[in-house]
Order: structure tokens, then sequence, then C-alpha cells
């Protein structure tokens, strides 16, 4: 199997999810999609490639522009369906900031996606929770960068943060909805 599918070690799937990837990868077929659906995001991390979360402050305004709309998201998720894209991801900036967030997450579902989203956590409370758990993600990854809360502060710039991460992680668990948590090596 390896032959035919070399990069499967690259993956933590298991089971059923690691058996349609590799059916995928044999047969031609895109398995997952990765959408940055926004620049913005509510921490300033140190390590951030995103153009618009420069520390510098001439960079800072990039944030607020040159996103898609509503519309043109809605006509990429269903091209992505149509040429049998399984998972699709979002991430940003931060993917929650959007306005019509939860309008592209239930579109995706609606057509199938197993939907995985990256966050901070920063945006979500309880209410937000409950609405996104309705929805059934695949999962929800939630950046963690270090275990002691000042390091990981330090890192996204953004004073209690850690807590606002861990607090997101505990109330998507009490929802039922599938979480992990994923850092970097700096």
């Amino acid at each position: 199997r390896s032959t035919l599918f070399p990069y499967t070690t690259l993956f933590r799937s298991v089971g059923f999810e690691r058996e349609m990837m590799e059916w995928a990868w044999q047969h031609g077929f895109l398995f997952s999609a990765h959408l940055e659906l926004t620049y913005r995001c509510n921490e300033t991390c140190i390590h951030c490639y995103n153009p618009g979360a420069s520390l510098t402050p001439s960079d800072r305004p990039k944030r607020q522009r040159d996103e898609l709309d509503t519309a043109s998201w809605l006509k990429i998720i269903s091209q992505l369906a149509e040429v049998g894209v399984f998972r699709l991801s979002l991430s940003g900036g931060e993917a929650t900031l959007r306005k019509d967030f939860f309008e592209l997450v239930a579109f995706a579902r609606s057509l199938g996606f197993a939907v995985v989203i990256f966050t901070n956590g920063l945006n979500s409370d309880q209410a937000f929770v409950e609405k996104l758990a309705k929805l059934w993600p695949h999962s929800v990854e939630v950046s963690i960068y270090s275990a002691t809360p000042e390091l990981h502060d330090q890192v996204t710039g953004v004073s209690g943060s850690f807590y606002q991460s861990i607090d997101c992680l505990q109330l998507l668990h009490n929802a039922g909805v599938r979480t992990s948590m994923k850092t970097i090596l700096m």
C-alpha cells in the first residue's frame, strides 16, 4: 500500500478516513481542500505568515480588505463539491470572525463535506459553540502554543488567550464536538 500512497505516514487519520484518503489518491481525486476565508484575526502571533497579521502598523489594515464575499465563497465551495472533495478545512486569519461564518459552514455541510475548522477559540462562547455543534463539523482544531499560559500569550500577543482557547476546547468537548489541539515548533 505504501507504494501506491507514499504520503500515508504523513497523516494521523485512522480507519475509514485513512481508507478514503488512500482511495482518493489511487483514483486521482482530491481528498481535501483548505480555504483561508479572511486575513482578519484577533491575535498577532509572532510566527504568522498572514500578510495582514504583520506586527508593523502599515500592514495591519490589510486584514480588513481583499476578502472574497459570501457569494464567491459559496461558488468555490460548490465547485469543490463538484470535483468530489471530501474534507474541507476552513481557516484564516480567524475564520470565525466572518459574519457569514455559520452560513459557509452550513452550506458546506449541506453538500456533504466533512468540515474541519481551524481557530484560536477567542471568538467562541457558549452560544457560538452550541450553534456550531448543531452543524456537526468533523472537527475543530484549536491552536495552543505552550502549556505555560504566559508563553502562549507571548506568542499570540493577546493577554489571557491561553485560557480563552482552553475554555473553547472545553465548551466544544462538552457539546460533543471532536477537537484537537495543534501547535507548531518554534
